[in-house]
């Protein structure tokens, strides 16, 4: 991996769906500041294994209670705001996450896949 490329990791769950064209936006907190808009990325896998590269075509920023009363497109949606506050939990377990928790969404397209 080239280290001037901003690297994203998504849970393994997260690759097919991705790969598929279902996944289109992520929802991240403490997001690496060279990830930018019209900025390359790489997408690896809980292994560290790249599995796509695309482009951030959008980012925005909102609190987590408000996320998941909102359809993000190309994201997961979340019967209450709890559960999206308990995923990233998951995900940031030395964090206190609540539902005022700020963060940022990414939207991109894929620019190039690896099987």
């Amino acid at each position: 991996m080239s280290p001037s490329i901003p690297t994203l990791a998504f849970a393994d769950r997260h690759v097919a769906p991705i790969v598929k064209g279902q996944k289109t936006a992520t929802i991240r907190l403490d997001l690496d500041s060279r990830i930018q808009l019209g900025r390359r990325v790489q997408f690896v896998d809980t292994e560290g294994e790249r599995f796509a590269t695309a482009i951030i075509d959008d980012r925005g920023y909102e609190r987590l209670a408000r996320l998941a009363r909102t359809d993000v497109a190309g994201h997961q949606r979340y019967a209450q705001p709890a559960d999206l506050v308990a995923e990233m939990r998951e995900y940031y377990p030395d964090r206190r996450v609540t539902g005022d928790t700020l963060a940022d969404v990414l939207y991109w397209r894929v620019d190039d896949l690896w099987e």
